[in-house]
């Protein structure tokens, strides 16, 4: 729980409009007015802030804990039916790139085999207006080369999560879907993991 408090805290801080600088200011104005601006207390904490935000970054900003679950036998996912998830990782749109956490999002098999996540930036605020909409995640089934059961951790709750693994042309990348439904993630695995053998038989023979 306080890994995800921490990374929550440190995303939003990272992501949003209020960023890393006018954060350091308004802490430098708390110190300042506490009168510890000079302390090693304000230089312990500085390193501590240092720290934090490099574990939080180079760990994408939420902890994924491996974990099995019981889970009922479910409906085949068809093609082009959506599935609703929430959805950490790197999206795309219009040749533009960004790293997002906990989106709400809408996992998509299409007939070609190309499987797609669709995720939404909501306005906000605190949010850069270029980056509100919707952000995708395309991939082949040939190039998942892992899914992982496990739990993500992130802010006040933690989900059952699928980390995917993926090789594209564009390097290696990790998705990680999440929901309260074990239902939805298991249709999602088993629709990528069959339809990933059935086109590695197909090679093969």
């Amino acid at each position: 729980m306080a890994k995800g408090l921490v990374f929550w805290l440190l995303y939003n801080l990272w992501r949003r409009r209020v960023g890393w600088i006018p954060f350091g200011v308004a802490l430098l104005a708390i110190l300042v007015a506490a009168g510890i601006i000079i302390s090693p207390i304000f230089l312990a904490l500085s390193f501590l802030f240092v720290i934090l935000s490099y574990w939080a970054y180079r760990s994408g900003f939420l902890h994924f804990q491996p974990e099995q679950f019981s889970i009922e036998e479910v409906a085949p996912l068809g093609p082009e039916e959506k599935v609703f998830v929430r959805a950490s990782g790197p999206f795309e749109v219009e040749r533009k790139r960004g790293y997002f956490v906990d989106l709400a999002a809408a996992f998509e098999g299409f007939c070609t085999g190309e499987k797609v996540v669709m995720a939404y930036v909501p306005p906000s605020p605190f949010w850069p207006k270029g980056e509100v909409g919707m952000w995708y995640f395309f991939f082949r089934p040939d190039e998942v080369k892992g899914v992982e059961w496990g739990r993500i951790f992130f802010g006040l709750h933690s989900l059952p999560a699928l980390r995917l693994t993926c090789q594209t042309a564009k390097g290696s990348s990790v998705l990680f879907l999440a929901s309260g439904e074990l239902s939805r993630l298991e249709r999602i695995r088993q629709f990528i993991t069959i339809e990933s053998a059935r086109r590695e038989n197909a090679v093969s023979g």
